[in-house]
């Protein structure tokens, strides 16, 4: 069953895992959050239910399989995911990264961390 206010993020830091959990409680206590903390995980858990979340929140560089090897990864498995939902995390400032996201069509991302202000126009636009 599709619930809109699920939200997947995948992000092995956990630091950065509460301070989105923070932000996210702080502009809508009711978006549910479900984490995993590696490529591995992210994969198996969107090739379970794909449509099952308001967004996608994917941190680049994960253990197992990075961004790039899990969208892959899922394009291979014919798991098709709207770019609209894809929001990639990164501290990277790497252009060969910029470059890639959007090669693959997508094009939300934010430099880590996430301000509330952007998180907020995300949920509200």
């Amino acid at each position: 069953m599709k619930n809109n206010n699920r939200v997947l993020y995948i992000e092995d830091n956990s630091d950065d895992l509460y301070y989105f959990q923070y932000l996210l409680n702080k502009i809508d206590k009711s978006i549910h959050l479900v984490s995993v903390n590696n490529g591995e995980d992210a994969i198996d858990m969107l090739s379970d239910k794909p449509d099952d979340y308001r967004a996608i929140f994917l941190d680049i560089k994960l253990p197992k399989y990075n961004a790039f090897e899990i969208l892959e990864k899922l394009t291979e498995l014919n798991i098709s995911l709207p770019t609209d939902k894809i929001i990639i995390l990164t501290t990277s400032s790497n252009e060969r990264d910029i470059k890639l996201i959007q090669q693959m069509g997508i094009n939300k991302f934010f430099f880590k961390p996430i301000s509330e202000n952007t998180l907020r126009s995300f949920f509200t636009s």
